[in-house]
């Protein structure tokens, strides 16, 4: 597995949703910088009031995204890319990214942090996993021109 790729692909769907949801704040009541510290306050309830809470927050979901793209590329890319060719890596990713997003906002943040879950409707915590999904998707495809081997090596 080339760890450049698994770079690319969690870097690009997390930078992907911070974008979304810059692209939302901007149209909403709710800042990104609220909802950063929010991330922050959900794995380091402590520094949540800290000035540096909203880039913690960023840098958190950036390794959240990175690992995210490591899992999947280890777990799943293999057996989906063996059995559906390309076409199986973009409807995994999304089939993914749904699982995490229900993972995330039904079973995790309400224990983490419920306040979280109310910064911003389900349908755009929704299409900002979706996204990711397709960035990510996407970006292994492009990796991956028609290459067998690179996928299974």
């Amino acid at each position: 597995m080339n760890k450049k790729i698994v770079i690319i692909a969690g870097f690009s769907g997390g930078l992907m949703e911070v974008l979304w949801v810059s692209l939302y704040s901007s149209f909403s009541s709710v800042s990104a910088a609220e909802i950063a510290r929010q991330v922050t306050a959900s794995i380091f309830p402590f520094a949540a009031g800290s000035s540096i809470a909203p880039l913690l927050g960023l840098l958190i979901h950036l390794l959240l995204s990175l690992g995210l793209a490591l899992l999947f590329i280890k777990i799943v890319l293999k057996p989906v890319f063996v059995r559906y060719g390309m076409p199986g890596i973009m409807i995994s990713s999304l089939i993914t990214l749904t699982l995490v997003w229900k993972i995330n906002f039904f079973i995790i943040l309400p224990l983490l942090n419920p306040s979280f879950i109310s910064l911003m409707p389900l349908l755009v915590t929704f299409t900002s996993k979706l996204l990711f999904g397709v960035v990510m998707g996407w970006t292994l495809i492009k990796t991956y021109p028609g290459s067998a081997s690179a996928i299974l090596n």
